[in-house]
């Protein structure tokens, strides 16, 4: 018999990583009150690539939410699966290369510098609202080709969007409500492109309408999903990476002398404080799992705060060290056929957000009011933070 993991309870909420590390070391496959449990970095990086899985999150809502409302009806990314995923994945691909993120990091400079320098003198801010909260919706107006002006009433609504992936059926009336804005949003956008294109993502969708690649549907789908993935992540990745530079001053400064280690930071905040705690997969058939035979129409979860503690990965996987060199990946971003086209501009605007306070900010100490959840995703909600301004050149 397999030991069961239930992440709902308050002993879970009290200790997450305590009893996942036990868990771990009874099993690497557990049950848990909906199905079954991956819990070691193998098993979860092998289920990531195993054909046989498909990211269940939309099973998961249409649990919650029995009546289908929250359920998108047309295709996504996350959603679809072989010839139907290569289709949408390579429309949106092109802008999200190296070249593509490459030229935005020069804007996105501008922007963090700027924001940071407009409230470094006063030696303290609420960091999400003054500014991780304002720069991943800004940069999706840019790319989609919209107004920047709605990028913060786009990010509050498709907030109250993403709550679907909760499981909780209480929320799905303000989901629905939220999904009808975002729907209404992107059928504009995509008709404003089709009387005038330019160099965006959403004239990008309108060519392959055009093309009969995909249908108008298909389009206002993509473009909540890609709303909803590089905006509300990313923000609070940026949250997180704060919190945890702070409460480890030793390992800001170490940023703050070699700002080469930029990019290993970020990578070993995500690893240690993952935004996307544990993720929902479903199997149609049954499926074989590093030698475990998976019932058919199984929903999986897979732990990846558990995954990033494993030691047989990462040598002690508890220690938060940004001179870390990650023997594996960190799978916030996933692994495979699902892999987050985004990842690349996530991790740039993280790293220059980095590079910015550190720069400029020393001593950083979290303020009273710090409020940082930790269930389904990582949220950090509110984060006021006081620091010694740098005085430069």
């Amino acid at each position: 018999m397999l030991p069961f993991l239930d992440h709902t309870t308050e002993a879970f909420a009290a200790d997450p990583y305590g009893v996942l590390r036990s868990a771990r070391e009874e099993s690497w496959i557990v049950r848990t009150p909906t199905g079954l449990g991956v819990v070691s970095y193998a098993g979860c990086s092998a289920l990531l690539l195993h054909s046989g899985f498909r990211p269940g999150v939309f099973e998961f809502v249409r649990r919650a939410d029995p009546r289908g409302r929250a359920a998108p009806t047309d295709r996504t990314l996350l959603g679809s699966e072989g010839a139907d995923h290569l289709e949408l994945r390579r429309v949106v691909m092109p802008w999200f290369t190296p070249r593509r993120i490459e030229a935005l990091r020069e804007q996105t400079v501008l922007l963090v510098e700027s924001l940071v320098d407009g409230v470094t003198a006063a030696g303290g801010c609420e960091f999400m609202s003054d500014i991780a909260r304002r720069i991943p919706p800004m940069i999706f107006c840019w790319m989609v080709g919209c107004d920047v002006e709605r990028g913060p009433e786009l990010a509050r609504t498709s907030a109250v969007a993403l709550q679907a992936f909760s499981g909780d059926p209480a929320a799905m009336d303000d989901v629905v409500n939220a999904i009808r804005e975002l729907r209404r949003f992107a059928d504009e956008l995509i008709e404003e492109k089709q009387r005038s294109p330019g160099d965006d993502i959403t004239s990008a969708l309108v060519a392959g309408i055009e093309q009969g690649v995909m249908s108008h549907r298909d389009a206002r789908s993509l473009l909540t999903e890609l709303l909803g993935a590089s905006v509300e992540n990313t923000t609070h990745t940026m949250g997180l990476a704060l919190w945890l530079l702070c409460r480890h001053p030793d390992q800001w400064a170490l940023v703050a002398r070699d700002a080469d280690l930029i990019e290993r930071a970020v990578e070993e905040c995500a690893r240690y404080e993952p935004v996307i705690r544990y993720g929902n997969h479903f199997n149609d058939d049954a499926a074989d799992l590093l030698g475990f035979r998976v019932p058919a129409g199984t929903l999986t979860t897979i732990y990846l705060t558990s995954a990033h503690r494993d030691p047989d990965v990462f040598e002690n996987p508890d220690r938060f060290d940004v001179t870390r060199r990650l023997p594996q990946p960190q799978l916030n971003f996933g692994i495979g056929r699902h892999f987050c086209i985004g990842a690349p501009l996530a991790r740039m605007e993280i790293q220059e957000v980095l590079r910015a306070i550190t720069a400029r900010w020393a001593d950083p100490r979290l303020g009273a009011g710090t409020s940082v959840s930790r269930a389904h995703s990582s949220e950090v909600d509110l984060l006021p933070v006081d620091f010694t301004p740098i005085r430069r050149a």
